[in-house]
This record gives C-alpha cells, structure tokens and sequence, in this order.
C-alpha cells in the first residue's frame, strides 16, 4: 500500500525566512549586548555613588579641621605682619643703655635730675636742678662733647628764689653709639 500524504491545508508562511532569521539574531545579540554593557555602567555609578557618599561623609568628618586651617592660616599671617613689624621697631631702637652711660659720665655731682623723657628718634629731654649756672653749662658742654651726642639745645634756664638752678634741656642722641 502506498501512503499518500495529502496536506489540504494552505502551505505555513514562515514568519522569517533565512534572512530574517539572521537579522532577528543580529538584533537579539546587540539587544542582549546592551542589557549587558546597561547593568556593567549600572554597577559602576553606583560604585561611583558609594564613593562620592564617602567622600562626603569624609569632608563632614574634616570640616572642623579645615576650619582650624583657615584659622592657622590667619593667625600665620598676623605671626608674620607682627614678625616685620617688631623688626622694624628693632631696627628703630634706641639703645638707651648708651644714653643713660652718657648721662652719668656727664652730669656734674651737684646737678640733680627731675625728670628724663626720650622718644624712638633718641631725641631726650632732660629737667632738673642745679646750685649755679656754672654747673648748668658743665653738663650742657659735658653732653655737647661726648660722642654720643648729636646735637643740644637749652630750652630754658632760670634762677629760682633759693638760690639754684632749674634747667630744661634735649639733646638728639647717636643712635647705636656707646661713650
């Protein structure tokens, strides 16, 4: 017996034929590829977000440090202003060591000091009391000489009624020189 096999159905359309077949392949391949390169980005944000967290939470932890900078750094800059500042007042000293030495080598036995004033410039005034005007001009040329002197001016001189002497007297002193 033969078997005859009759299909009285329309023959099946294939929904792709060769071609489509590979092109659907193609497109499930790069669809799968973009899932794949999609979820590898994915994991590297969040790894990116997990590290600027960190980050953050470091900073807060530091804040307090980095304010302690700024403040260092001023207080650096104050340390330095005032560094200059006192050397330019060293540069500016008198060394009233040296005037007080001119003074005693100069100043006769019966002269008395009342009152003694300098400033920055080595400009110092002196007041005070003698028995006569004899021993007045003996510290004005006892001063006047020394080698610590610049420069004397008698700024006033009178008797009084017991007898002596008041006088007012500046010198510029030499800075830096000792009698």
């Amino acid at each position: 017996m033969v078997r005859l096999d009759l299909n009285l159905l329309p023959p099946r359309k294939q929904l792709f034929g060769k071609q489509g077949r590979g092109i659907l392949l193609a497109f499930v391949f790069v669809f799968l590829l973009l899932v794949l390169v999609y979820v590898g980005l994915q994991g590297v944000v969040n790894s990116t977000r997990v590290q600027a967290a960190q980050v953050q939470a470091d900073l807060a932890q530091y804040g307090p440090f980095e304010q302690n900078l700024i403040q260092l750094d001023g207080l650096e800059k104050q340390v330095r202003s005032s560094e200059a500042y006192l050397q330019q007042l060293l540069g500016k000293l008198q060394d009233w060591y040296a005037v007080t030495i001119n003074l005693a080598h100069n100043i006769p036995n019966q002269v008395a000091l009342t009152s003694i004033t300098g400033d920055a410039n080595a400009q110092v005034n002196i007041k005070g009391t003698a028995p006569s005007a004899l021993e007045v001009s003996r510290l004005y040329f006892g001063l006047r000489n020394a080698t610590s002197t610049a420069s004397i001016v008698v700024n006033s001189i009178s008797p009084q009624l017991s007898g002596s002497w008041t006088f007012d007297m500046t010198y510029q002193a030499v800075q830096g020189v000792v009698p």
